[in-house]
């Protein structure tokens, strides 16, 4: 068996002795900074689907009231009950509605086309696209909404049209006659108005997701694909609904932030590990040539030279300076 000198023996022994403390101090503060960071991450998570929620909601709200002052002016109520009524529209009643159609498309930004379709199915309409009134490639493909609600949400999953859109129905009510009704007029609008719902901080990214399929994100190539898509080891994930469209908001936060401050705090302590080694290196290296002289000097001893002398150091410690007086 090889026999080893006292650095040998010395600095592993340092070695394990510093290693208990460092991975104990490694691992308390790996948990707890984890901890931490979870619980920031969480927090601002929350507020980021508070405020992604809330600009959603203030968009519909736009939306809504033009779609609410379409509904309830009395001009076009008049208009949608002499339609209902009438086998053949009239093309001077279907003229003027397509006309207000045209100036409400042209004065709110994002609004692409409006379509009051009738209880017969029957589609009056504006598309601002083509600027037609009579021929559209993608108006009547909006499918109406088979509820009872008086405001339903629709999202294009497919990129079928000439953009994609959002599609806003509201039922039109007699309010002469509340049982009768009139049909529905539907606001299709921009997706790109959306863009402040999707706008969220570096690390993050928001999706809006309709009926298990993501309808709205940054990366265009993850459109019309299933939500579970967003499922994976590498980012933390969390959703909140919107009450109004029914829509999920999810907010997918990445944990490279985590896996940085881990690799971190281990190049620390293996750094540490090394500067304590070098220190000890440093530290036995006196000691180490005084022992070796001393070897050296017995060697020489069993040699028969016995004028061989030990220089005694002050800087020796007082064991090392003993031996050395004892030799001589």
């Amino acid at each position: 068996m090889k026999k080893k000198n006292l650095r040998q023996i010395l600095i592993p022994a340092f070695i394990i002795t510093a290693c208990i403390p460092i991975t104990i101090f490694t691992v308390i503060s790996q948990a707890r900074l984890k901890k931490s960071t979870l619980d920031n991450m969480n927090n601002q998570a929350e507020a980021d689907l508070q405020k992604s929620n809330q600009c959603l909601n203030m968009t519909l709200d736009k939306y809504e009231t033009i779609l609410y002052d379409i509904t309830t002016a009395e001009d076009f109520l008049n208009l949608a009950v002499t339609a209902k009524e009438s086998a053949d529209i009239m093309e001077t009643d279907a003229y003027n509605m397509r006309s207000e159609f045209s100036h409400i498309c042209n004065r709110n930004q994002g609004v692409d086309g409006i379509q009051l379709v009738l209880a017969d199915r029957k589609r009056i309409f504006y598309d601002r696209l083509s600027s037609s009134s009579v021929n559209s490639s993608w108006i009547e493909k909006v499918a109406v909404p088979e509820t009872e609600e008086m405001l339903s949400y629709t999202m294009d999953q497919e990129n079928e049209n000439p953009e994609r859109m959002f599609h806003i129905s509201r039922k039109v009510v007699n309010y002469w006659d509340i049982s009768e009704d009139l049909g529905e007029v539907i606001l299709s609008v921009d997706a790109d108005e959306l863009s402040s719902v999707l706008d969220v901080g570096k690390g993050s990214e928001i999706y809006l997701i309709d009926d298990g399929r993501i309808v709205g994100a940054e990366n265009e190539k993850l459109l019309g694909r299933t939500e579970d898509i967003l499922e994976t080891k590498r980012v933390s994930q969390k959703s909140i609904t919107n009450t109004r469209s029914g829509w999920k908001i999810v907010l997918c936060q990445s944990l490279r932030a985590i896996r940085e401050q881990i690799v971190f705090w281990l190049l620390l302590a293996v750094a540490v590990l090394l500067v304590f080694v070098f220190l000890i290196y440093k530290v036995t290296e006196p000691v180490m040539v005084s022992v070796n002289e001393i070897v050296d000097a017995m060697k020489n001893l069993e040699k028969d030279n016995f004028r061989e002398k030990l220089a005694i150091k002050e800087n020796d410690s007082i064991e090392i300076q003993k031996i050395s007086e004892g030799f001589n």
